[in-house]
């Protein structure tokens, strides 16, 4: 059974047995350190994922208006040779 106080082995002599709870914050601001340290690599990272997603589709977008604009400019070419040989 868990007992706050209680030793499994030699007790650090920099931190009274009585305080585990100031222990335990401190591992815990330990933690959180560690943990967050990449914090605004990943915040980066995933916002240059979402721009990343916004210019595939604006090129998805644009690649179908050059196939369209390409389509239409040869059916204007076709009808201009048309013309000019009916005169």
């Amino acid at each position: 059974m868990f007992s706050p106080t209680a030793s499994s082995g030699p007790v650090n002599n920099n931190i009274a047995a009585g305080n585990w709870q100031g222990d335990l914050v401190v591992k815990l601001l330990l933690r959180d350190r560690r943990e967050k340290a990449f914090k605004d690599f990943v915040e980066s990272y995933n916002s240059l994922v979402q721009k990343l997603g916004k210019f595939a589709d604006r090129n998805v977008e644009l690649e179908l208006s050059e196939k369209t604009a390409t389509e239409k400019n040869g059916s204007l070419s076709r009808e201009i040779e048309i013309l000019r040989e009916q005169g």
